[in-house]
């Protein structure tokens, strides 16, 4: 593989650049094309060439680096509670071991693109990439959809909530001291990732989470908002469980959570 080592404003005098470094470019602050070109006097019949690219820029004094976060005691505080909501829905942090740090993927449908880059905004600051649309196809019945994606640079300020919220087998679970966590505001991102309104109430999806678990987010939706929620089996086959919050707290459901809802996502509420 040939690989053209530039920088943005000049060209480094680098002809070949070692397959292996790329891993360390991308999770610095770098990025990288490979471009796959017919070419009959190769003996496969192509010419493939990566192109990496590394982008210098001044950080903010809140700075992404290891030295200035030790954890999400010193993260924005609203970036912090709409993380622990974000978490408790569809966010999926990825550490592929103890002495490695953390990155925080999303991915959603491209019909709630609006709603995901409301997301990047959110966290841009430590993202190194913008989101990017990829087609996939439904082997079940061959059709190609789209979805749209981002996800944050690999950090040791995300390594808290990944110890918080994922067991030593990497399988997401819910932290005791979640009741201390979780705000209007993570209220507001858990119920735009996984809720939906449901017979004048609303259901939260929790299908990931053990009875216990779900059982244990009901106290504390209680004990925190003062909101009634009921535990229902989604499919006693699987064994999954959801929470619904009752009618007759859906008005104070809708009064803590709306000022936080993204316009595309109100829908929800309606």
């Amino acid at each position: 593989m040939q690989a053209r080592f530039t920088h943005t404003g000049s060209t480094c005098g680098v002809n070949y650049l070692h397959p292996n470094y790329i891993a360390g470019f991308i999770d610095g602050e770098g990025s990288f094309n490979i471009t796959v070109s017919k070419d009959d006097s190769r003996s496969a019949g192509h010419r493939v060439v990566c192109e990496i690219s590394l982008r210098a820029r001044t950080l903010s004094s809140h700075s992404t680096n290891n030295s200035s976060y030790s954890g999400p005691s010193d993260l924005d505080p609203t970036i912090k509670a709409a993380l622990i909501g974000l978490i408790l829905g569809d966010a999926h942090l990825i550490r592929k071991k103890a002495t490695t740090n953390t990155s925080v993927w999303f991915d959603h449908s491209i019909k709630q693109k609006g709603y995901l880059m409301h997301k990047f905004e959110l966290l841009k600051e430590f993202c190194n990439t913008h989101p990017k649309v990829l087609e996939r196809v439904n082997k079940r019945n061959n059709k190609s959809y789209q979805s749209i994606r981002f996800y944050t640079k690999t950090l040791g300020i995300f390594n808290e909530f990944h110890d918080m919220f994922y067991n030593s087998e990497g399988i997401k679970t819910i932290p005791l001291n979640i009741g201390e966590l979780l705000t209007p505001i993570g209220l507001a991102y858990w119920c735009q990732d996984d809720g939906y309104k449901d017979h004048n109430g609303f259901v939260l999806c929790t299908d990931s989470f053990s009875k216990s678990e779900v059982e244990f987010l009901i106290e504390v939706l209680q004990t925190n908002f003062g909101l009634n929620g009921t535990l229902y089996k989604k499919n006693p086959i699987k064994g999954t469980y959801r929470i619904w919050i009752r009618v007759n707290s859906m008005a104070k459901f809708k009064a803590l959570v709306t000022p936080y809802f993204h316009d595309s996502m109100l829908y929800k509420l309606q």
